[in-house]
C-alpha cells in the first residue's frame, strides 16, 4: 500500500520537550528515566535479549491497557506526558479505514512514574477521535491521563489487534522512522478497536528503566 497520511519531518527530542503545564512537578525526578533523541527501532543486545522475553510474555498474560500493566508492575501511577498532540490529514486508504481528506490526531507521549517521574514508555499514536466520545478527546488534550485510563474510565470495551514485528503498518509511515529510540527492551504496534470499528494505531518503545521489575512480571 502507498503512504495515506500527510507525511512530515518528525523529530522528537523527549528531553524537555514536555508542555510547559504539563512537566514534571518539582521534586520528582527523571534522572534515571530520561529517553534519548527518538528515531527508529530498538538496538537491544546482549543480557538485554533476556529481559526482552520477560517483557514479551508478560505483557502475553495481560489483556488489559499497557497503562494498567505498567501500574501493577512498577506499583505506582502512571500519567502521559505529551511532546506533540495536533491533527492531520488522510491522503488514502488505511488500517484505520478512515476516509481520504478526514482528520485524525497524531500524539506522542512519555509514560511516567507518577511518583517517581521516571519514563517507562515512549509511544507514537494516530487516532480517529470522529469514533471517540468529544469528551475522550478533551480530556487526551487537556490531562496527563494516558490513553488506557481514560478507555476504562469512559467505559470503552476495545479490543487490540497486534501487528506483526516484521510488517511496517502504513499509518506508521506518518511519523518518518529513520531513527531509533536509542536503547529499548522491546517495541510494539497495534490497533485498538471498538465495536469492530478501528480507533487508534499506538507504537510503543518499553525503556530500561522497566528492567528492576520484571523479576516480578
Amino acid at each position: 500500500m502507498p503512504a495515506l497520511l500527510d507525511r512530515r519531518a518528525v523529530t522528537v527530542d523527549l528531553e524537555g520537550t514536555d508542555p510547559p503545564d504539563m512537566r514534571i512537578p518539582p521534586g520528582r525526578s527523571d534522572e534515571t528515566g530520561s529517553v534519548p533523541r527518538c528515531v527508529r527501532s530498538c538496538d537491544s543486545i546482549g543480557p538485554v535479549v533476556a529481559n526482552q522475553l520477560v517483557l514479551q510474555a508478560a505483557l502475553g498474560r495481560t489483556s488489559g491497557t499497557v497503562t494498567n500493566f505498567l501500574e501493577q508492575l512498577v506499583g505506582e501511577g502512571i500519567d502521559a506526558y505529551a511532546s506533540q498532540h495536533e491533527p492531520i490529514g488522510v491522503q488514502g486508504a488505511n488500517e484505520l479505514q478512515v476516509q481520504e481528506g478526514e482528520q485524525v490526531l497524531y500524539r506522542a507521549a512519555t509514560l511516567r512514574g507518577h511518583i517517581s517521574g521516571r519514563s517507562y514508555v515512549y509511544a507514537q499514536s494516530v487516532i480517529v477521535l470522529s469514533r471517540l466520545p468529544t469528551r475522550f478527546g478533551r480530556r487526551l488534550e487537556t490531562s496527563i491521563d494516558p490513553i488506557g485510563r481514560i478507555l476504562d474510565e469512559m467505559g470503552i470495551d476495545v479490543t487490540r489487534q497486534d501487528f506483526v514485528e516484521a510488517e511496517e503498518s502504513v499509518v506508521s509511515r506518518l511519523w518518518n522512522l529513520d531513527v531509533s529510540v536509542g536503547d529499548c527492551l522491546l517495541t510494539r504496534r497495534y490497533r485498538i478497536d471498538s465495536d469492530q470499528s478501528p480507533l487508534m494505531v499506538i507504537t510503543e518503545w518499553f525503556l530500561p528503566t522497566l528492567t528492576p521489575f520484571l523479576a516480578l512480571a
